[in-house]
């Protein structure tokens, strides 16, 4: 009677089943970026990266941020790093890219966060006005020359760039707006170097706007 030896077989299917394993893992312990706080970070600030699967060993932690490396300090499900100069060169550039990745895994993880020269508006008043009224509007990181033609008057249905309103004060926390002539009901639309609209901490968003003739 011939005697069948499963050993061999049974090694091999060990072998794959381990090789399958480790691969795996170079995947599901890969690092996780959850958030990044405060998101709107001047250069020379601390700020935070929250998530999962980092190195305890800060070098193994490989952080760049728009190409730019980094070397934070770990404390569990979060990395504490001081954005380098560089990162965000004028107060045009305002997007952060951030990508992570742990030594020994092959997966990377990438996130976005603002300059806070970013404008973010906090508040329009008013809102119901007539030609020649001040609109003040409050809010961070606005900016001059930069914003001064930023903020458009747009009609209903309009498929064009509207009518600019006239900045007649700016800093970093307030501008105030004269409402030009042959301006209609609308809205008002504060524009940014990134097109978009910054409303409070989010992207989106217009405010609505009555002209009483």
């Amino acid at each position: 009677m011939m005697k069948t030896c499963y050993l061999p077989f049974l090694a091999i299917l060990l072998t794959i089943s381990a090789c399958k394993k480790n691969a795996a893992n170079l995947y599901d312990n890969s690092p996780i970026i959850d958030s990044i706080s405060p998101l709107f970070v001047a250069e020379g600030e601390t700020f935070n990266i929250y998530g999962k699967n980092f190195s305890p060993i800060a070098e193994n932690n490989d952080i760049k941020i728009n190409g730019i490396p980094v070397t934070g300090a770990v404390t569990g499900n979060s990395i504490r790093a001081k954005l380098p100069k560089g990162v965000f060169p004028d107060d045009t550039t305002l997007v952060a890219e951030l990508i992570l990745k742990v030594t020994g895994f092959q997966k990377q993880d990438t996130t976005y966060f603002y300059s806070n020269l970013t404008p973010r508006v906090y508040s329009m008043a008013p809102l119901t006005v007539h030609i020649g009224d001040t609109i003040t509007i409050t809010g961070k990181g606005f900016a001059d020359p930069r914003d001064r033609k930023a903020i458009i008057f747009i009609p209903p249905g309009d498929q064009g760039f509207g009518i600019i309103g006239k900045v007649t004060f700016i800093n970093n926390s307030l501008i105030k707006l004269v409402v030009p002539p042959k301006v209609v009901s609308g809205e008002l639309v504060f524009f940014t170097p990134i097109n978009r609209f910054i409303i409070g901490n989010n992207i989106g968003g217009r405010y609505p706007i009555t002209v009483i003739p």
